[in-house]
């Protein structure tokens, strides 16, 4: 029974493997096919219309009266202490504005994220399945205090809703969230931050307090091509680290059956990483579907 039992398990190991690499192809074959899809929408040689640049400008500003559902997908690596870890993030987030009155203007902003991700720490093994969903409310008046800015305030408030432990914190989170746009011809550039602490949750989970800062940088040409810079800066306060991502970008409004599509691709290289983190270069895509 001994050898039988040591006989099937080797087996069932094998299995394993071999089951876990048909996946990972599987994966690494829509990362190539999203790659591609927005590939192909940015060398789109359509003639566009003045108003096709005025949409790709206002998609630059995240608190546009312009309702819209980015698909985003990130590939990062050299996850963890042995940089043996990846991941790969489909991150889905509706863009919605309801018009209070005449003078203000709420936008909500609300992240689903599922993720696959891969010996990011020893012996973690691989996780499949949804991160919390962080949801901020940004309250924005409708008229601009100086020329071309714009500027949004409000509550965030983050959901333990994590299909696995390594994909979430297990905390309900709560904090403010604030925008500062301004737009000047061509250019865009502002940021974006906010600040989460853990209110309730599971009690042997670690409490939550970090700090997200994202300025943005981008430049809109005649033809409704955008090229941006920006970054994704997190500080854990609890753990008294840094992690700095900076994503550049090149994006274009298309039009597919008189629908406006927008689509972007670029490189992400991470500048500050701790442990836990990716390291070096990787690959971000995204789509937004645009609805006028």
């Amino acid at each position: 029974m001994g050898f039988k039992a040591r006989y099937g398990d080797y087996y069932l190991i094998k299995w394993s493997e071999t089951f876990y690499r048909r996946r990972w192809r599987w994966c690494l074959k829509y990362v190539k096919l999203f790659f591609a899809i927005s590939l192909l929408f940015i060398v789109n040689t359509n003639v566009f219309a003045k108003t096709d640049k005025e949409i790709a400008k206002t998609l630059e500003n995240p608190i546009s009266t312009l309702v819209r559902v980015p698909i985003q997908l990130d590939y990062n690596r050299n996850i963890g202490i042995k940089d043996e870890g990846h991941s790969i993030i489909l991150n889905i987030y509706p863009v919605i504005p309801f018009s209070i009155n005449k003078n203000w203007t709420i936008v909500t902003r609300t992240s689903f994220a599922i993720t696959h991700q891969k010996e990011i720490s020893p012996d973690s093994g691989i996780q499949n399945g949804f991160e919390d969903i962080d949801s901020s409310i940004f309250i924005a008046p409708n008229s601009a205090f100086i020329e071309g800015t714009k500027f949004g305030f409000g509550p965030i408030i983050s959901i333990p809703a994590a299909t696995d432990k390594l994909l979430g914190s297990g905390k309900w989170e709560l904090g403010p969230t604030i925008i500062f746009i301004k737009q000047d011809k061509a250019w865009t550039y502002g940021i974006r931050a906010n600040h989460l602490w853990s209110v309730a949750g599971d009690n042997d989970r670690e409490k939550v307090s970090t700090s997200l800062l994202q300025p943005m940088l981008s430049y809109t040409t005649n033809s409704a091509i955008s090229f941006s810079l920006k970054s994704e800066t997190k500080y854990n306060w609890v753990a008294k680290n840094w992690t700095v991502p900076i994503n550049l970008l090149i994006s274009r409004v298309s039009k597919i059956n008189e629908k406006r599509i927008k689509a972007s691709i670029g490189l992400r290289y991470w500048a500050k990483t701790t442990d836990t983190s990716p390291e070096g270069f990787g690959v971000r895509t995204q789509i937004t579907f645009m609805f006028e």
